[in-house]
């Protein structure tokens, strides 16, 4: 091959360079910026990389950083915050100590500087966006791992990390139903010892004072397993098992030595890097997503050895782009996007139409993979198509799917709206403009596409819960404009009496009105998603109640680069990326 913000943030993205540090896909500013970035600690050597991410990469785009270190300290952060803020950032980065700094986030953000979060989140809709691993799935994962190192039968200790911290509540969160669903698994002890390699010494000399039958100590972060295993080891204890989580350098290396039993990846400098590529994209005006997942790798004796980062690779590329359909405007936005970027990064892109149909699409996929493309960008016509995708991934190539998800570990990075999200709040609007009392039909999409069924499953509950509300028909009309204008005929022939028509898109919803339209009736609301033109228009004219703006080209755009940076291995991407929408009402 070659080589080579609520709902509250909607922009177009735009390709610029920075004078002597030019990056491809990130935008270049006519005046230095300045990024105030928020560190929990540097103490932890996880954080100042972190850190050292974010400095290094802003300071690469010709930004002024300044790094401020909270050492675990709620109240010190409050005030660097407050620092920071007074000495005019442009951007603020954080890693928040405690949920607790988000009232100190939300006075930035009304001061109009936009916030990034790293690693730990904070409640708050106002956030531009968030970068982190999935620290439930983590902490599930691991559990999960222990189970079965111990064959389901032990007494293990837990040690959890600083108390109301986002990673440490989300890991005890996705790691306690695992414990609990294991009969043979007792947990002979569970405190904090504050995410610190000193505390958990001594929280662990403690414990095995009291209770020193013990199978293995399942620590929230690699800084308390290392003092874990310190502690094991002055009493000259080498028969339990230890986890850790962050693959500390001295953490990796006790895996390797048998010490540790268990570590998990996390590539937080290329956090910390994304984090400023972000800030230099909201600094400018331009859309970056709401919320972006950061990959985690578990690292054990059998694959320590393997887990280093990809090399480098040379700089000609070939971007496959096979979109789902382009008759539909909203498709054709994405694939435009993705074309338009892989050009403007200096590469060539191969676009190709699926038409809809699934058959098409496979073999598309193949065709591109003979084309010996370096990437493959995808829009999948259904979930089915998980196999060509796995095809594809199994040749080296990485994958990128957009919109539509499909079930694979395989996938690179997955960019997409929230369905579910949508589908909930665009029903909870309806029920809301409805008063809570209507005859209801609603139009789905595709079957097993998985915007669909995202959107069905956020909408349906929502529907049910609505005692006045009445679903008087619901089918699929396809997302197709004409089979929702047929479907909604016949509807209107056997259920004249509606009060609204709920759409999964504006293909669809524009079928409806013309359906309504040519039986004279101005007396159904039709919501839909996706803000078409003409279902902008037809919003703005008071046609249709509300539809949803989704920043496709962008989506598109950010694939690109997210599939470019991959194929150069330049660094670490997203596992999962959440696009922001907007309703657009009259």
């Amino acid at each position: 091959m070659n080589k080579k913000r609520s709902l509250h943030l909607l922009v177009i993205i735009a390709l610029f360079s920075v004078v002597g540090a030019w990056l491809p896909g990130v935008p270049a500013q006519a005046q230095t910026l300045r990024l105030g970035l928020s560190v929990s600690t540097q103490s932890n050597s996880f954080y100042r990389s972190l850190a050292q991410g974010v400095a290094d990469e802003g300071k690469a785009l010709g930004a002024e950083v300044t790094v401020l270190s909270a050492d675990d300290q709620l109240e010190k952060q409050i005030s660097d915050v407050e620092d920071l803020i007074a000495a005019d950032i442009d951007v603020l980065l954080i890693n928040a100590v405690q949920g607790e700094a988000v009232g100190v986030i939300e006075d930035a953000i009304s001061m109009g500087i936009p916030v990034i979060t790293l690693q730990r989140a904070v409640a708050s809709s106002q956030v531009t966006s968030h970068l982190g691993t999935d620290n439930v799935l983590i902490g599930k994962l691991a559990a999960e791992w222990l189970v079965d190192k111990l064959d389901g039968q032990g007494k293990v200790v837990v040690l959890e990390g600083i108390p109301g911290a986002a990673s440490s509540e989300d890991r005890k969160a996705g790691s306690t139903p695992v414990f609990a669903a294991a009969p043979g698994i007792e947990i002979v002890a569970q405190q904090t010892a504050e995410y610190d390699r000193a505390t958990a010494l001594s929280v662990m000399e403690n414990i095995l004072q009291a209770t020193p039958d013990i199978d293995a100590v399942f620590c929230y972060n690699d800084e308390m397993a290392m003092g874990v295993l310190a502690a094991l080891e002055a009493e000259g204890r080498d028969d339990v098992l230890i986890t850790g989580i962050d693959a500390l350098p001295d953490a990796v290396e006790a895996v390797q030595q048998g010490k540790l039993a268990m570590t998990i990846r996390i590539p937080v400098y290329d956090m910390g890097r994304l984090g400023a590529r972000y800030a230099m994209e909201v600094a400018a005006g331009n859309m970056v997503p709401v919320q972006s997942v950061i990959p985690a790798v578990f690292v054990t004796p059998e694959n320590v050895d393997a887990a280093a980062e990809p090399a480098p690779a040379d700089t000609e590329l070939l971007i496959g782009v096979s979109v789902s359909t382009q008759s539909n405007s909203f498709y054709r936005s994405l694939a435009e996007g993705a074309a338009a970027e892989s050009v403007a990064l200096g590469y060539k892109a191969n676009v190709l139409s699926a038409d809809d149909q699934l058959e098409k699409q496979l073999s598309d996929v193949e065709d591109l993979i003979a084309a010996d493309i370096d990437v493959l960008l995808i829009n999948p016509t259904q979930g089915e198509a998980v196999g060509v995708i796995e095809d594809a991934a199994r040749a080296g190539i990485p994958v990128i799917t957009m919109q539509r998800a499909v079930a694979s570990s395989q996938v690179t990075s997955h960019l997409g709206t929230d369905n579910v999200l949508i589908g909930k709040l665009a029903a909870e609007w309806l029920v809301d403009k409805l008063d809570g009392q209507g005859k209801v039909v609603v139009l789905e999409g595709i079957p097993g596409a998985a915007s669909s069924e995202d959107r069905k499953a956020g909408s349906t509950p929502v529907f049910a819960a609505a005692p006045g509300i009445e679903i008087v028909a619901q089918q699929t009309a396809e997302y197709d404009r004409a089979t929702a204008l047929s479907v909604m005929e016949n509807i209107l022939q056997a259920t004249p009496d509606i009060d609204a028509v709920f759409c999964y898109n504006d293909e669809m919803a524009m079928g409806v009105l013309a359906a309504l339209e040519a039986e004279g009736r101005d007396d159904v609301l039709i919501t839909g998603i996706d803000a078409l033109p003409d279902a902008v228009e037809a919003v703005q004219q008071g046609k249709l109640a509300m539809t949803i703006r989704i920043p496709v080209y962008d989506m598109g755009r950010w694939a690109a680069r997210f599939g470019a940076w991959t194929a150069l291995g330049e660094i670490t991407v997203p596992v999962r990326n959440v696009i922001p929408i907007e309703f657009i009402t009259p």
